[in-house]
Order: structure tokens, then sequence, then C-alpha cells
């Protein structure tokens, strides 16, 4: 289930659907930045992580030259410096995390052991034989971005309606009879 000439298209198109998504939480969540911080940083971060080293796109950085033995260890560098990238802005900048966000990072260091898991295989071990490590590995690699990009989005859609439920308690209440 790895990368194959089969499912090439399927991948390329998934790598679209899942940049769209985190688009979108980027989009929302920059429309929501005043009332939840924590997750404005994570999808500004992973939003940049996903143009970056996407397949889509590669503008900065051609992934198609780390196919050989440093692959994966590209990956889980992206994944890390990500990771350390929303510790440090939070520091910085002194906001609290959210549970939205401590998440994320989870989900991130569940990529992160997967792409070590496959470094290891692949290139330590010079693996070639299918196993139940690669049918699971790009599976999960990409439930595991859709998961991410779908729990901003969700984060930045239940603000929202909180924000107009409150919007409309203050209005009821304004009313004078």
């Amino acid at each position: 289930m790895l990368y194959s000439a089969e499912n090439a298209y399927l991948m390329v198109l998934f790598d679209v659907v899942v940049l769209l998504f985190f688009l979108a939480a980027f989009l929302l969540n920059a429309k929501n930045w005043h009332e939840q911080k924590s997750i404005f940083i994570a999808s500004v971060i992973l939003i940049i992580n996903i143009v970056i080293t996407g397949n889509v796109f590669s503008i900065f950085i051609d992934m198609e030259t780390y196919r050989g033995t440093d692959f994966y260890l590209r990956w889980i560098q992206f994944d890390s410096l990500s990771i350390i990238s929303i510790i440090i802005i939070h520091l910085l900048f002194r906001v609290r995390h959210s549970r939205v966000t401590s998440v994320v990072m989870y989900l991130l260091t569940i990529n992160i052991f997967y792409y070590l898991a496959m470094h290891i295989d692949i290139i330590e071990n010079a693996n070639r034989t299918s196993w139940w490590l690669w049918e699971v590995y790009t599976p999960t690699i990409n439930v595991v971005r859709l998961s991410i990009a779908t729990l901003l989005i969700i984060s930045a859609i239940m603000n929202m309606k909180n924000k107009q439920a409150i919007a409309r308690r203050f209005a009821n209440n304004a009313v004078v009879e």
C-alpha cells in the first residue's frame, strides 16, 4: 500500500483534500484567533508545514530527492519541528495550550513513531518484503493528518456556535419590553 503506480493518483488527490482541510482550518481559526489563540497558533504552523512539505506543491523542498536513505527522517524532522514550534510560540506569547492543541501534538507524535518504524524497517534493516507495518503505515498516517485538520475545523466551528449563542443571549436580554 506504499506509494505505487496503481494508487499514485489517489494519494495526490488525498493530499489535495488534506491541504484543503488544513486551509479551511487555518481560515476558520484566523477568523476566531482572539478567542482561540492556542488553536490558531497550531493551525498556522501546520498549514506552513503542509505547504512546505506537501506532495501537492513541493515548493520549498522537493521530497523526491529524499526517497533514498533519509526520506522518513525528513518527515520526522518536519513533524518534530512543528511540535517544537507550537511549544515555543506558546511560550513566547504566553498562551496556554488548549486541549485541542495538545491532542494535535499527540497525533503528530503518533506520525513520528510511524515514520521512525518505517525508517528502521526499510532503511536500517533493508527489509523489502511487505508485512503488516507497511499495510498499516499509509492509512494511519493519512487518517492522522486528516484527523488533525478535522479537529481544528470542528473546534473553530464549535467556537463560532458558542459565540452565536452568547450573542443571542445578550440580544434577548437587551430587549426592553
